[in-house]
């Protein structure tokens, strides 16, 4: 994967997730949220609509780690949304790789980690 191709799916998402808003802190930590040296990682879950606009079929709750960037002093220059693949792939196992992959834009950029609906940190899905 390209960065060209990384940032046009975090483009991509940041549009579909535009109505999401992470809490500035998560009151408790999670166990399962990564640590990522040099960052302060918030993670949480958050309830979304299983279906957008079918409130009928209920809710599901999604997982997310934010890494924030190095230089905190500062306003973020903008938030980083990655689409881990799939079927089935999972954003926050990954987070090695995307911290490696965007080392350099989190000097002044927040990581955005969502897991999908059905995978990882979020509830799993029945069909």
């Amino acid at each position: 994967m390209t960065l060209t191709s990384t940032a046009s799916i975090a483009l991509a998402l940041s549009v579909a997730l535009s109505g999401v808003s992470v809490p500035a802190q998560a009151a408790t930590t999670p166990a399962w949220c990564p640590e990522v040296p040099g960052h302060r990682v918030e993670c949480g879950t958050l309830p979304r609509p299983l279906v957008q606009g079918r409130p009928d079929l209920g809710t599901v709750t999604v997982g997310y780690a934010r890494i924030l960037r190095r230089e905190t002093a500062d306003p973020a220059k903008g938030t980083i949304l990655v689409n881990p693949g799939g079927p089935g792939g999972q954003a926050i196992a990954q987070h090695e790789a995307f911290t490696a992959l965007l080392g350099g834009l989190l000097t002044d950029h927040d990581l955005l980690l969502v897991d999908p609906r059905g995978v990882g940190r979020s509830d799993p899905l029945t069909c």
